[in-house]
């Protein structure tokens, strides 16, 4: 059963949003591997040689091992992976900030706030930048972002706070 929230939802607002989306994840992945990896991306790329167990230990905190396991599963065993191969994770992940934050505004303060946020943070220098990059930064954006939101929906509703407190453990660990 649907509830009377999703009813609301036309399917030219998810058309739109997957738009915007695709276009995010177009200007994240634009030339993504054109640049070599610098100083911090080398740790990255160290932490994906050895076995699963050998990247967990070197990247410890306060890097969580979560972003060197996405870039493991994007080489797909590739002893060699490319810059592109590490990259990608962070664009799906800076991509997927971009839905977070226009959900996020839509909590805090309507839909056309939320619509405002998906168009910012599709085009936001900072987040495109850092969505480009072998490291775990876009990471940090998307899972602060649902801790925002699931804190937001735990104070506000009177009721069913359930999945919001469920969201708001995983993505704060």
């Amino acid at each position: 059963m649907i509830s009377k929230r999703a009813a609301r939802v036309s399917p030219a607002s998810v058309a739109l949003v997957v738009a915007l989306l695709v276009a995010a994840l177009a200007v994240r992945l634009h030339r993504i591997g054109d640049r070599s990896l610098w100083e911090d991306e080398l740790s990255t790329w160290t932490s994906i040689r050895g076995s699963v167990m050998d990247g967990i230990r070197y990247v410890q905190m306060p890097h969580p091992p979560l972003y060197s396991l996405s870039c493991r599963l994007s080489a797909a065993g590739d002893h060699r992976p490319t810059e592109t191969q590490l990259r990608l994770p962070a664009a799906i992940y800076g991509t997927l900030a971009v839905l977070a934050g226009g959900w996020l505004g839509n909590v805090l303060y309507g839909r056309r706030i939320g619509w405002a946020m998906l168009c910012v943070l599709a085009v936001n220098a900072f987040l495109v930048r850092y969505s480009r990059e072998a490291r775990m930064y876009s990471l940090l954006v998307l899972t602060t972002t649902l801790s925002m939101t699931f804190w937001v929906l735990i104070n506000t509703r009177s009721r069913r706070r359930g999945v919001p407190a469920l969201g708001y453990v995983i993505s704060t660990t």
